[in-house]
């Protein structure tokens, strides 16, 4: 499993990666710039992410902003839709999840690894 993880904070950051480690390979980001960047380097290659752990609130823009390009360009590459989980320590997680698609979910803050296979299976993307 491919995953992107981006957060703005390097120890948030690495929190997240540690907990996703045991499940693919981890890439990191700590802004939208540089994970739309990622997101089109990996969809140019054929090698698109399975998953995108997101801090919502970062500094150049928020989870949305981000899940958007990465809808139009999926779209333009006619590649299947990557599972979102969007990282939270907001305690409003209700309204976000209100916005989410089929794809996406919601996990607040602090994560484990646990929660986050909890997540997966809502959005049904086998783990190994």
């Amino acid at each position: 499993m491919k995953i992107l993880v981006v957060d703005d904070s390097p120890i948030q950051q690495k929190i997240a990666a540690f907990c996703l480690s045991e499940l693919g390979e981890i890439v990191k980001s700590d802004s939208v710039k540089g994970a739309t960047l990622q997101l089109m380097t990996s969809l140019k290659s054929k090698e698109p992410f399975n998953l995108i752990a997101l801090d919502f609130n970062l500094g150049d823009g928020n989870g949305f902003d981000l899940v958007h390009k990465l809808r139009n360009m999926e779209s333009a590459f006619h590649a299947n839709p990557c599972r979102v989980v969007y990282i939270t320590a907001s305690l409003d997680g209700d309204s976000i999840q209100d916005q989410c698609s089929e794809y996406e979910t919601v996990l607040a803050k602090p994560i484990k690894l646990d929660k986050v296979l909890e997540k997966l299976k809502e959005l049904n993307l086998e783990v190994k």
